[in-house]
């Protein structure tokens, strides 16, 4: 409960230079025809879809945006995570200026709540023109509502591409799927066709305890960070304590 007071008071806040991203990786598509036996269902390989939904408010009305990206070939990992990020604030910033700063929600998988992402969040401001102010972690399988329910609606989208004689078998067809029919509103498609595996370089400082901090308030010499969100002033730590630096491609 106290987590999602994070959201709330996130949302509140919201105006035309600020957004809150909610991102998650969907369970993978497993590929499917329109015809097939019993054979062709087993030993199938998914396809890696990763969900991220764009929120901002204008006047009094909140606008979302949901960005989706369908990868042939890719770890789950920090690497792509912050590459397919980088990309969404690119693409906000140049088509819409006046954003200047993010806040990320997700929940604790390990491609999230990593010292590569929360680290490489640092440096997004300089290379995209959008200051991520803040990052905060969801429950357990929880927290993920605006993904849950948009993803629900893409694959729904996607059946019925199928049940219109289609076969979903890759990547691409899947993203044909989902712009099959004026596409679904409010979705934007990318096709990765691999994600960069070159390593990322990590702090070589530890962040101690990382793993049971929950929210991260990023300023320009230091991050506050706390177990739960706003109880206690929270503890600020001066990027010069954490060595190193992290590539954002």
């Amino acid at each position: 409960m106290q987590r999602d007071k994070a959201r709330i008071t996130v949302l509140e806040r919201l105006d035309e230079t600020s957004v809150l991203i909610t991102r998650d990786w969907v369970m993978k598509w497993l590929p499917q025809k329109y015809r097939e036996t019993q054979a062709d269902w087993f030993g199938k390989r998914g396809l890696s879809w990763h969900i991220s939904v764009v929120v901002r408010r204008i006047a009094e009305d909140h606008q979302q945006q949901t960005f989706v990206h369908i990868i042939e070939e890719c770890s789950q990992d920090a690497s792509a995570v912050v590459q397919i990020i980088h990309q969404i604030l690119k693409t906000l910033k140049a088509e819409h200026p006046e954003i200047s700063n993010a806040a990320l929600r997700q929940d604790n998988v390990g491609c999230y709540h990593s010292v590569s992402m929360l680290s490489a969040c640092r440096l997004m401001g300089a290379s995209t023109g959008i200051h991520v102010k803040r990052m905060d972690f969801s429950d357990p399988q929880g927290g993920k509502g605006p993904c849950d329910r948009k993803s629900e609606t893409i694959k729904a989208h996607v059946r019925r591409y199928i049940n219109e004689e289609h076969d979903v078998l890759t990547a691409r067809d899947f993203k044909d799927a989902v712009l099959s029919y004026g596409e679904v509103k409010g979705v934007r498609v990318a096709l990765v066709t691999h994600a960069s595996q070159q390593p990322q370089q990590e702090l070589s400082g530890r962040w101690s305890g990382i793993s049971f901090l929950n929210n991260f308030l990023y300023q320009k010499d230091c991050v506050t960070v706390w177990k739960a969100f706003d109880i206690g002033q929270g503890n600020t730590i001066p990027w010069s304590q954490l060595q190193g630096t992290v590539t954002v491609l």
